[in-house]
């Protein structure tokens, strides 16, 4: 079960991965951006957003409960 758990997860990882990928290239061709505006920004702020809005999530809804805010 465990094995079949965690092939599953891959596949789903990559699939996200090639969506997210095809998402950004069809964003750049949208706003006729070249492919160094694209591979350079664009791909950057993605894949830089999921580190960025994890510290958010933890400070604003995990960290009311120890006295925080």
């Amino acid at each position: 079960m465990n094995i079949a758990l965690f092939l599953i997860s891959i596949l789903l990882v990559f699939i996200s991965c090639d969506l997210s990928t095809n998402g950004i290239e069809w964003i750049g061709r949208k706003f006729k951006l070249s492919e160094s505006v694209v591979g350079g920004i664009l791909a950057a702020i993605g894949t830089a957003l999921p580190e960025t809005f994890i510290p958010i999530i933890a400070i604003f809804f995990i960290g009311g409960g120890r006295g925080y805010f």
